[in-house]
């Protein structure tokens, strides 16, 4: 609360990024009985660790909730098994895609983000990375990025109709 929007996390030279300035979906997860009832159960434990008087207002702590949920990244292990999450600021202005030119590593507790393509011209609004299980079909990658990330993915390989029709197909 105090500083956090003080702090900024520098992703160029010249460019970073601040707490505040990440989307904290207030609105999508109000209209979500589900998450809402999470941000309750976390705010009842909260209080029993840090104690009435140190907590937040709902709807400041709800920004919270909505900011830490759709910007955190999956901390994991070498079996890809998910060992926590965290909250990278400046690797959090990367977007989605289903066919992304990028991955997300990490080496200690950093956050690597490398290519996946040789690029002319490092131009980071055109970086995307996968925010889910690329495998799985468009019908449920779409699915699960409008539950957790609040869009309707738009790519190609969520409309391309051959692919579509080859996921859903038996291998013999």
């Amino acid at each position: 609360q105090d500083g956090g929007d003080k702090y900024e996390q520098k992703y160029t030279e010249m460019k970073g990024r601040r707490y505040k300035d990440l989307m904290n979906h207030y609105t999508d997860i109000k209209e979500r009985k589900d998450l809402v009832k999470d941000v309750d159960e976390i705010m009842v434990k909260l209080e029993q660790y840090v104690g009435k008087q140190n907590m937040p207002a709902y709807h400041d702590f709800l920004g919270m909730f909505g900011r830490m949920m759709v910007n955190r990244f999956c901390l994991m292990d070498t079996t890809m098994t998910i060992l926590g999450s965290s909250l990278y600021l400046s690797a959090s202005i990367f977007d989605h895609a289903c066919n992304p030119n990028a991955y997300v590593s990490f080496k200690g507790k950093n956050v690597v983000i490398r290519s996946l393509v040789d690029m002319d011209v490092m131009d980071l609004s055109k970086i995307r990375i996968g925010y889910i299980d690329l495998i799985k079909p468009s019908r449920d990658r779409m699915s699960e990025l409008h539950d957790k990330w609040f869009f309707w993915c738009d790519c190609s390989s969520c409309h391309d109709e051959l692919k579509q029709a080859f996921e859903l197909s038996a291998a013999c």
